[in-house]
């Protein structure tokens, strides 16, 4: 899931759609509001895939961006209540009984208040299962789905982002040829961003030897947090045993188009190549011991 939950003393216990038998649409939701705009709305879609009917209570809940894997984390929900609750999303329905087979759409609504700044804001609108068992305890752990909001306040953000760091940029000489890199991005604007381009080896004579899609998968850098991307790389070209090679890094955002970019350079000598280079360098030196013994 897209979104990635620490959970407080009774929290919902957030689970795979399809381990509950609920199907939800979309697994995010981006919502964009300008300065002269009271709101935006969009609408989750939930479809109970049982025979049973599905009890659920809906919240919206802010998030707070983490650690360098992108991870977004949901404050305690002590006692199973929401003490986080978002003040800028709004829900149609505070609960619903899913009849089998059926379909509900849950109407959300972003409202744009002065208080709302300028740039990303993130929520996530939880479906947590109950029971219309009376006399179930109060306190037990029920499964919960949930879909990440994404709501742009456009009017003053902030589009910023580097390449801090590629995992073994620092080598100048290697014996093996890379089939993937870590890239960290470092996001330093108000807005969520997302990375595309591409990683190539381009070799002494100018082929594109290898060569990777960065972030095909369409991970989110949120703003003032770092995220490491593990980008492979395929071969394009058959590689010489040793060669000078230059890796490529360039790329773009979306949104803002802000570029990306870093090169650098390295020699690569493949086992072989090397084993013959020592074998070369044995056999020299044995040719002049030999003819010093001669003389």
């Amino acid at each position: 899931m897209l979104l990635a939950i620490w959970l407080g003393l009774n929290a919902p216990e957030i689970v795979r759609a399809e381990e509950t038998g609920i199907r939800v649409e979309p697994l995010s939701l981006e919502l964009t509001v300008s300065a002269d705009q009271p709101e935006a709305k969009g609408v989750i879609n939930f479809k109970n895939l049982t025979d049973q009917n599905q009890f659920v209570d809906f919240s919206a809940i802010e998030l707070n961006t983490t650690d360098s894997q992108g991870n977004l984390e949901l404050l305690n929900l002590a006692g199973g209540k929401n003490t986080n609750a978002s003040i800028f999303i709004s829900l149609s329905s505070a609960s619903a009984v899913l009849a089998p087979q059926t379909d509900f759409s849950l109407r959300v609504v972003a409202k744009n208040s002065q208080s709302l700044a300028p740039g990303g804001h993130y929520a996530g609108v939880i479906a947590r299962f109950t029971s219309n068992d009376l006399g179930v305890n109060k306190t037990q752990v029920l499964p919960a789905v949930s879909t990440l909001l994404l709501v742009r306040k456009i009017g003053g953000e902030r589009y910023h982002i580097s390449l801090m760091e590629v995992e073994g940029s620092g080598k100048q000489l290697v014996f093996r040829l890379p089939e993937e890199f870590h890239l960290t991005f470092a996001n330093e604007g108000n807005i969520h961003l997302v990375p595309y381009g591409t990683v190539e080896l381009i070799d002494l004579f100018g082929r594109v030897v290898k060569r990777g899609i960065i972030n095909d998968s369409s991970k989110i850098i949120f703003p003032q947090s770092q995220r490491r991307l593990t980008q492979s790389i395929v071969n394009l070209e058959p590689s010489w045993p040793a060669m000078f090679y230059r890796l490529r890094i360039q790329g773009t955002t979306s949104p803002g188009a802000v570029n990306f970019g870093q090169e650098f350079s390295f020699i690569y000598v493949s086992t072989p190549a090397l084993l013959l280079i020592i074998c070369s360098l044995l056999i020299l030196v044995a040719i002049k011991r030999w003819k010093r013994k001669r003389l």
